[in-house]
């Protein structure tokens, strides 16, 4: 192991300090750093990351973050259950636009329930201090608003930490936000040069940059391996109470032919048991074969119980094949068996295709 700042200096060197390697293969896969905003007066203030902000020696009596995605929402409310006062601010119209309106709808209202501010339609313009509070001040619908509070944090998503790694001089080709850009069998723009993890972009999640890792060096290694790597299939969870999850390539085209069933969560009976009855799920087939295509949960233990799901889309399983199959009573899974027998009653109620159990 080599430890130091490498930079390529041609596609086959890579220079670490003083010391020059040479191959003819290279992975990338150096990750990324919290994105910032250039907000006036931020940097002199003083602002918090979802890395720093684990190193705090107290928890700040509130805080300001920039930001409505996963980590704003996982960080908000971990510190609101601490006793921080949270005020979320994000330029959109909801949070976690990557999911369901109505899914982030119920979310919202739980998360306000509990003592959380969120802000939308706000454009931060510029920070200063003003003795011991870090003020913010933000366009909100128009109006100008002052934010104060004793920390400000920024979580508006992640930036590749390709800075000064030299891949102009490698050839190596990235998009106008700097992810590398890749196939997928993970290979670049520059032969014999790999790359994989957050340093190439979506899905920012720790187990897909592991997959792509795997796939790429076994393409390294075997020249006819020719390993890909499908995000479609790729599940994602946001780590709230309750939590979110998902699988799918949402949203879906208007244009596509398919069938939505969205299941409350109080028709599930393990979320009485449970006590969090506020949730939903949500299930997307093909109209005609009943292929599911993706999947949407908003519950206790989500991030658990989408992995059904994920087999179902990466498999080509249909509502049929999801409603034959016995569940657990009492569980949360049984929900997605339940949103399946309501989606086949959508479709008409026909029986199971042929060759199917019926």
């Amino acid at each position: 192991m080599v430890r130091g700042h490498g930079r390529f200096i041609s596609p086959r060197e890579l220079r670490v300090g003083a010391e020059i390697l040479v191959s003819d293969r290279f992975l990338i896969a150096c990750g990324g750093v919290p994105r910032n905003l250039p907000i006036p007066g931020l940097a002199e203030v003083g602002f918090l990351t979802s890395y720093s902000a684990l190193h705090l020696p107290c928890f700040p009596r509130s805080l300001v973050i920039i930001g409505g995605g996963v980590i704003a929402l996982e960080m908000g409310q971990m510190f609101s259950r601490f006793g921080t006062r949270v005020t979320i601010l994000e330029r959109g119209e909801r949070p976690l636009k990557e999911f369901d309106s109505r899914l982030t709808g119920l979310l919202r209202q739980l998360v306000t329930e509990e003592g959380m501010t969120l802000v939308f339609g706000a454009e931060t313009r510029r920070a200063y201090r003003e003795g011991e509070d870090a003020c913010l001040v933000a366009a909100v619908d128009g109006e100008e608003r002052v934010l104060r509070a004793e920390q400000i944090m920024v979580a508006v998503g992640t930036a590749p930490a390709t800075c000064d790694i030299g891949l102009e001089e490698a050839g190596v080709k990235a998009d106008r936000s700097g992810f590398i850009l890749t196939d997928a069998e993970c290979r670049t723009s520059a032969p014999g040069i790999f790359a994989a993890g957050d340093v190439t972009g979506p899905p920012l999640i720790a187990p897909a940059g592991a997959r792509e890792a795997e796939v790429a060096v076994e393409n390294m290694l075997d020249s006819g391996a020719h390993r890909r790597i499908d995000h479609r299939c790729t599940p994602m969870a946001v780590f709230i109470d309750p939590e979110l999850a998902m699988v799918g390539d949402f949203p879906f085209p208007k244009e596509a032919a398919l069938v939505e069933t969205y299941l409350d969560l109080q028709k599930v009976s393990k979320a009485h048991v449970m006590g969090g009855r506020r949730g939903a799920i949500l299930l997307c087939a093909e109209r005609e074969t009943g292929r599911i295509v993706g999947v949407q949960v908003l519950a206790p233990r989500a991030a658990d119980v989408i992995h059904e799901a994920v087999l179902a889309v990466r498999l080509g399983l249909t509502v049929y094949d999801l409603a034959e199959t016995v569940h657990v009573h009492p569980t949360i899974s049984e929900g997605l068996r339940q949103a399946a027998l309501e989606n086949i009653r959508q479709q008409g109620g026909r029986a199971a295709p042929a060759g199917k159990k019926g």
